[in-house]
């Protein structure tokens, strides 16, 4: 499947600023750089809008970003809401926030699924900051899908086609599908008919199914991982610490891909945020490595056949 993409202009802007500014800058100091409102509109269920013009002006900046800088850029943001009591903070930077991962998105560098930013486990008795965050990671995956997956995406719902059949993303109309009060599998799976497949690469619109198959992956990597040390002890073996951490690694990449060498490459890129090699030659030598890695976890570990679940298969 390849990435798709089109315009990801924000729909119903009409200006864009030019001024660069380093990607990585506080939000507050973006509001006095561009002298734009931070007061969002306010649209149906009492969702407030991000601001448009604010994300235009933010994204024309993200965009002129190496990929390097534009991750570095997001981590600072991500790991600065992961600390103890700073997502209340979160309304003050959300365009930033917004806006880098939607540059994201339109690169197609790293799925919403594998940069764990923060996420908001819990249904009830949110403040009004881990609502507004819950939403809007819903709309991180609804402008996701519509720069890497729209023609996919064949909503039952007439009143959503749309979000994914626009020339430029709906802003406004995703705000309001984030902000109605249906539990996300509802979504994913009965409003937006998002594939299994392709719901992997979410955070929020998913199954229980998928987010049950994550867990497991990650601790089954765990109990590999264990298994791995022990394995370095002997003797004999050439582990180490860190060709243990690339085991890992691949071997996630090979669950997530049901054993195909093809699909745990394309789960390698899109967890690290690197781009899928365009030289064949080197695609088909980092299939292959794939390939030899799962024999080499069959073998070795004593797995059972039925570890990975497919083969060669796409």
């Amino acid at each position: 499947m390849q990435p798709e993409r089109p315009s990801t202009t924000i729909a119903s802007t009409d200006r864009q600023a030019s001024t660069a500014v380093a990607p990585d800058r506080d939000d507050e100091e973006h509001s006095k750089k561009s002298e734009l409102t931070t007061s969002p509109a306010t649209g149906s269920h009492g969702f407030a809008i991000p601001n448009h013009e604010k994300m235009d002006y933010l994204l024309s900046r993200f965009r002129k970003a190496n990929r390097e800088e534009l991750l570095k850029a997001f981590l600072k943001k991500r790991d600065a809401l992961k600390r103890p009591n700073e997502v209340e903070r979160y309304p003050s930077i959300r365009e930033t926030y917004l806006a880098l991962h939607f540059a994201l998105n339109e690169r197609g560098i790293m799925a919403p699924a594998f940069r764990k930013h923060l996420s908001i486990n819990k249904y009830k008795d949110l403040s009004p900051a881990e609502s507004l965050l819950s939403k809007d990671n819903q709309l991180i995956d609804l402008h996701y899908l519509y720069c890497q997956h729209r023609s996919h995406i064949q909503p039952s719902n007439l009143l959503y086609r749309p979000i994914f059949d626009a020339p430029e993303f709906p802003l406004d109309l995703a705000g309001e599908l984030a902000s109605r009060e249906w539990r996300s599998h509802v979504k994913a799976q009965e409003t937006l008919l998002i594939p299994p497949s392709i719901q992997m690469e979410l955070l929020v619109l998913r199954t229980k199914q998928i987010r049950d198959k994550h867990r497991a992956i990650n601790s089954r990597a765990e109990k590999i991982q264990t298994l791995l040390f022990e394995r370095s002890r002997q003797p004999t073996s050439r582990l180490t610490p860190h060709s243990i951490e690339d085991h890992i690694d691949e071997f996630i990449c090979l669950k997530l891909g049901n054993g195909s060498p093809h699909m745990a490459l394309r789960f390698s890129c899109l967890r690290k945020g690197e781009a899928v090699p365009t030289d064949r030659a080197e695609l088909t030598r980092l299939r292959e490595r794939f390939r030899k890695r799962r024999e080499w976890f069959t073998k070795n570990l004593g797995l059972k056949g039925t570890e990975f679940a497919a083969g060669d298969a796409a």
